[in-house]
């Protein structure tokens, strides 16, 4: 259930992700480094603001939705009093996608797999630590966030490291870069969402009869 709305962070993501990967491997390869900075630096401003508009609606909407799904009100109230942790769970888990799309335009996918799987693997381990000792979802959703946080961080890193350069992580970005990015990238969003429903809604519709510990 929980990367099930994990997976859900990319219906916010307007394809912003997928454009910058093109933009930046496109400025890469015309050597414009200075135009990969301001690529970067734009991308990370419109995720910031659409990561903003996701707290506001995973505060807003969290509960309903899993009242809509039937889910026991007392997983209801284990996961009101867990929503900050599983609001930056999924802020990280947002943000991190759009670090991997800018490395991926450098044509360093096998970091960026490695990155994942490492990230993967830590948060797989804590969690079931977390669960032998006798811990419950509060407490899951504090190790995963800490873990997404940790991958986010390194990604970051590695991201400074190819573009020689800091200054990408200060937001600022002109009308004119966001209309670029959103001519290109509202295509491949709708894909992504397609195949976000295609892949994810049932596992919500299972849980939604059998109970999350089910799915």
């Amino acid at each position: 259930m929980l990367n099930t709305f994990l997976a859900m962070t990319i219906l916010a993501d307007l394809g912003i992700a997928t454009t910058t990967t093109y933009f930046v491997a496109q400025q890469r390869g015309e050597q414009q480094a200075q135009l990969v900075i301001l690529t970067a630096r734009a991308s990370l401003t419109m995720y910031l603001g659409l990561g903003a508009t996701l707290v506001a609606a995973v505060f807003v909407l969290a509960i309903p939705f899993l009242d809509i799904l039937r889910v026991p009100i007392q997983q209801i109230n284990e996961v009101g009093a867990a929503l900050p942790f599983l609001t930056l769970a999924m802020v990280c888990h947002f943000l991190t996608g759009l670090i991997y799309a800018i490395i991926n335009g450098f044509e360093r996918y096998d970091i960026t797999g490695l990155l994942r799987t490492a990230t993967s693997l830590l948060a797989t381990a804590a969690i079931c630590a977390v669960v032998l000792l006798g811990f419950g979802l509060r407490e899951m959703l504090v190790v995963q966030a800490v873990c997404l946080l940790a991958g986010l961080s390194a990604a970051i890193l590695v991201a400074c490291r190819f573009m020689h350069s800091t200054s990408w992580l200060k937001p600022g970005c002109s009308r004119r870069a966001v209309h670029e990015f959103l001519s290109f990238s509202v295509y491949s969003w709708l894909q992504s969402i397609a195949g976000l429903l295609s892949s994810q809604l049932d596992r919500l519709f299972v849980s939604s009869f059998l109970g999350p510990s089910m799915v």
